[in-house]
């Protein structure tokens, strides 16, 4: 039998403006979710489930803070650098202040789509550089890689073999002739290579 919660009628209003900030606060960490998820917002009882599941999500979201705030500036970088570590916790390392941490989050294969866009905006080069190396990156950031104000960054996505082909046909005009150079030599060496040989061998 479930267990009934009874509410006063004068805090639904109260409840209502809540789960609506909760309704936000949720959306910014989980990427992709509309009002359906959390049911209609004049759904006064499914504001109050809301409620109750974000309350448990926000214990969550704190005690991974406070258990990742514990730890020393080596193992945070261990920890950026690993494969295994979840997509969610690469998410909050990517918005430390320190550029190399953030370096590691942005070449780990294990970040997820809108990490790698949101880190090919950062301010630091590297960062983006490391974002242009990184496979997982999907093919709109790539795009805005390709014309980023930074030749080094379209330079790196010129160097790379696996890179869509219209792409490096973009760079092979490119107005810095470095770049331009790199991307018609990748373009040449592909062309090249035995259809049947791989971009990369093991």
């Amino acid at each position: 039998m479930e267990a009934m919660i009874y509410v006063p009628s004068l805090m639904w209003s109260r409840i209502d403006n809540l789960a609506e900030s909760l309704r936000q606060i949720i959306a910014s960490f989980v990427p992709g979710q509309s009002d359906e998820t959390f049911g209609n917002k004049s759904d006064t009882a499914g504001s109050a489930m809301l409620i109750l599941e974000a309350s448990g999500s926000g214990c969550c979201f704190a005690d991974e803070t406070e258990q990742l705030q514990a730890l020393s500036s080596a193992e945070l970088m261990m920890m950026a650098s690993d494969p295994t570590t979840p997509a969610q916790t690469l998410a909050r390392l990517a918005r430390s202040k320190d550029q190399a941490l953030v370096e590691r989050v942005a070449e780990n294969r294990n970040a997820d789509r809108q990490t790698l866009a949101a880190l090919a905006c950062h301010p630091a080069k590297e960062v983006r550089k490391a974002v242009a190396d990184n496979w997982r990156t999907p093919y709109r950031t790539l795009t805005a890689l390709a014309q980023d104000e930074c030749a080094d960054v379209r330079y790196r996505l010129a160097e790379d073999h696996n890179l869509p082909s219209e792409l490096l046909e973009f760079l092979a005009q490119d107005e810095n002739p470095y770049v331009r150079w790199r991307a018609q030599t990748t373009l040449d060496r592909i062309n090249s290579r035995p259809a049947h040989q791989p971009a990369y061998t093991v």
